[in-house]
């Protein structure tokens, strides 16, 4: 085999594992968050905390390129945002959950 088609190799090679890494973590990531939510949800944590944590899945269900499960999460968000009993003044006072989420 010529010296300049393995040094190609060895990169695509490390890429590759890379990939399959960045996939398995986020993957994890993912189940983690599912189970927040289901937590959430058992323990009736108030509307605006359940957004945080849907908004997060949301999130992680696009990074993983799974739009349609992503879509509907963050639909779920802003339908638990309409209907929460916190008033508009405590989220202008409070921090916000999507600042929240990202930092």
């Amino acid at each position: 085999m010529p010296l300049d088609v393995e040094e190609n190799a060895a990169p695509s090679v490390v890429t590759a594992d890379a990939a399959d890494v960045f996939k398995q973590k986020l993957m994890r990531r993912i189940e983690l968050e599912e189970t927040a939510v289901r937590q959430a949800e058992s323990a009736h944590a108030t509307n605006l905390e359940l957004s945080k944590s849907y908004t997060r899945l949301g999130l992680s269900y696009s990074a993983a390129a799974q739009w349609q499960r992503s879509e509907a999460v963050m639909e779920h968000v802003v339908y638990l945002l309409r209907h929460n009993s916190t008033t508009v003044a405590d989220l202008a006072t409070g921090p916000c959950p999507l600042i929240e989420i990202c930092t």
